[in-house]
């Protein structure tokens, strides 16, 4: 071998060495960053799980405090509408209602009365001849003004504490009081002690309040309401029964604080005084009708670093067995390398150097260029395989994301629908509660037979939603029932349904199509206008004017206003629906639901039919409503106008839903 030779082996196991260190350099390096990316992408997982819980539990929360808020606004309207509730009466509403399974975590339901200084003491010697003869109003002392706790229930155990004490000489009820009156709202307190609580186990409540009013006196203005006052119905809350079951299973501490400051004094509660420090965190706030509460949740359970672990040992441990693989072939392939050159010189003495050096270094130089080329292709093969195989698993996991999401949009929509139907259920309840104590009185038994009807109607229309539901999730499209019943016997039913639902500075009334024209069905020209009827759903139609006139009532909760449903046919519009932007050159009946609000911008109208798009605050709208009456309506052949004006005199929104003529109300044109 001559020294040329020499030269080029020392030279080529240089670079086979220098090669092995380079793939161990690269394994590791690959190894390090796929770890890394792993546990990043857990902890992002881990991260969005947290924060989906906290959302959760944050509408766990809102939905219960609108629940309550629901049933003391029936309390209140039990007053309200009756002459006089007795103590008796209010017993038996009481238990019906503390029994009910929605009314979670509530201590009592009570009444406080309004009670002037100069009727004191006539008052007091009321409550003696009921066979009190020990109540008096407590704290004891002279006041501008007192309010006395007249109904308590269950009147039994620590409840008998709360009978005949003022509320309103204490500063945090008196705040919650004030604004309830002079809001006329539904609203919470801030943290104060029960009067119930007693002994070392007291904790942390809060009281809501909703203002009785009395009858026939003007609500317009702050002092019109401070004059009419009657007094409050009201719930005590301990803020560890309101948020029974709440959190649940799931590894989430949370702290809830009064107002914005998450000070040690605002604390309402906590389910942890851990004082590890927290993975993650999340700070939400809930506004009740201008109450804030401050939630603060912690997780402290790390996330899942097993899989990045199992990566970084598993490609060390390759990149160690592949840079020995590497350089033991390399060895090999030198001890060859030497053997072949020693073969060849004994072989150029034989063929008389046949070929030269530079012709040999030349062809070993192609060989190897060659192997190399095919480990490169072998290498690119299995990346692609390994890139392929990770791109099915992202696909599939995007797949599940969307299928949860569509899920929980469609459970969010159907439980907004039904909530309503079940508001409709425990007012006419409530209603007929008043009613039984009297059934000789042949009024009295006709609103009783009216309130039966309307909660056996929205019984039904439940029962068909949930099988609306139950159909959609079993796909069975084709199996689906419709009911079209008379229009305007649908239209008459919403109205029965909502006006109680509805204050007294909001009314609801339906312009039949004899109304508009002045006219009677002998006389009137437009007779077909009575006569037609929209092909729909009756429940669809019911839920669609529901969540519009729901939606007016919202538009006008500060100055209140008329609500205004009407049937008509107009002929030869030329339009562009709202949530479609379809052109629209037909004749249609047209159903319209009007209010005389604060009127819409002309900004939202283009996105009021957005899912989850709203306009209200916090905790007060799903953005669901709108959205769900523009599939329904579409899903009909129909279509909607919007008209809205702000700043001008008649200032309101008018939602005009045009469905195409049927066969027999075309035939009557």
């Amino acid at each position: 071998m001559n020294r040329k030779e020499k030269s080029f082996n020392s030279t080529e196991n240089n670079i086979h060495n220098k090669l092995t260190f380079l793939v161990l350099l690269l394994g590791l390096t690959c190894t390090a960053a796929t770890s890394y990316w792993i546990e990043s992408k857990d902890k992002a997982y881990a991260l969005l799980k947290f924060i989906d819980q906290c959302q959760t539990i944050e509408q766990k929360i809102t939905t219960r405090l609108r629940t309550q808020e629901q049933y003391l606004l029936s309390s209140a309207a039990m007053f309200e509408a009756s002459n006089g509730v007795t103590r008796q009466e209010f017993q038996i509403y009481a238990n019906r209602l503390l029994h009910n399974q929605h009314f979670n975590g509530i201590q009592a339901l009570g009444f406080s009365q309004w009670i002037k200084p100069e009727q004191l003491k006539s008052h007091e010697e009321n409550i003696h001849e009921t066979g009190f003869s020990d109540y008096h109003i407590k704290p004891e002392g002279k006041r501008d003004a007192y309010t006395s706790i007249v109904y308590i229930e269950p009147f039994a155990e620590r409840n008998v504490r709360a009978f005949g004490y003022d509320m309103y000489s204490e500063p945090i009820r008196r705040a919650a009081m004030a604004r309830a009156r002079d809001e006329n709202e539904i609203i919470l307190s801030g943290k104060v002690t029960l009067i119930q609580e007693t002994g070392a186990d007291i904790q942390p409540g809060t009281l809501m309040f909703a203002s009785v009013y009395e009858k026939n006196k003007p609500l317009d203005t702050t002092e019109q309401r401070a004059n009419a006052i009657f007094g409050w119905v009201y719930s005590p809350f301990r803020m560890t029964d309101l948020l029974h079951n709440i959190i649940g299973n799931s590894a989430l501490y949370l702290h809830v604080y009064d107002g914005d400051n998450m000070q040690l004094e605002n604390l309402l509660y906590q389910n942890t005084d851990n004082s590890l420090a927290s993975t993650f965190s999340e700070e939400r706030k809930i506004v009740f009708n201008g109450t804030i509460w401050t939630l603060y949740f912690e997780q402290f359970t790390p996330w899942d670093t097993s899989k990045a672990w199992i990566v970084a040992t598993t490609g060390t441990v390759i990149s160690l067995l592949l840079f020995l693989f590497l350089r033991s072939h390399f060895m090999t392939i030198a001890r060859k390398e030497d053997l072949i050159i020693q073969h060849a010189e004994k072989k150029k003495l034989a063929v008389q150097q046949a070929l030269t050096d530079q012709e040999l270094f030349f062809q070993k130089r192609a060989n190897k260029e060659l192997l190399f080329q095919n480990a490169e292709k072998e290498k690119r093969a299995v990346e692609l395989v390994a890139s392929h195989n990770e791109n099915k698993i992202l696909s599939l996991q995007v797949n599940h994301m969307q299928k949860i999401e569509s899920i929980g949009r469609l459970t969010a929509g159907i439980a907004h629908d039904f909530n309503n139907i079940l508001a409709c259920i425990l007012g006419y309840n409530e209603m007929n509660q008043d009613v039984s104590s009297d059934m000789t009185n042949e009024l009295l038994k006709s609103e009783l037979e009216s309130n039966t009807k309307q909660i056996y109607l929205a019984g039904k229309r439940a029962t068909v939603l949930i099988e609306k539901m139950l159909t959609y999730c079993r796909q069975e499209t084709s199996s689906r029932k419709i009911d079209i019943k008379p229009t305007q016997e649908v239209i008459k039913e919403v109205l029965e349904m909502l006006r109680p639902a509805l204050t007294s500075r909001i009314k609801i009334e339906f312009e039949s199509p004899c109304h508009i024209n002045n006219s009677d069905c002998n006389t009137c020209g437009n007779r077909n206008a009575c006569d037609a009827n929209i092909q729909i759903d009756a429940i669809d139609l019911h839920q669609i004017l529901t969540n519009l006139a729901l939606n007016a009532r919202d538009a006008m909760k500060e100055r209140g206003g008329i609500i205004t449903i009407s049937l008509k046919i107009v002929t030869n519009l030329t339009a562009h629906c709202v949530a479609c932007a379809e052109r629209l050159e037909n004749d249609f009946i047209e159903l319209s639901v009007a209010d005389n609000g604060t009127g819409v911008e002309p900004g939202v109208i283009s996105r009021m039919f957005d899912p989850f798009f709203t306009t209200k605050e916090q905790g007060e709208g799903t953005g669901l409503g709108l959205s769900t009456v523009s599939g329904m309506v579409h899903s009909s052949g129909g279509h909607i106008l919007v008209d809205s004006k702000q700043n001008e005199p008649n200032q309101g929104t008018m939602f005009r839903l045009l469905f195409p003529m049927s066969t027999d109300a075309a035939t009557l044109i």
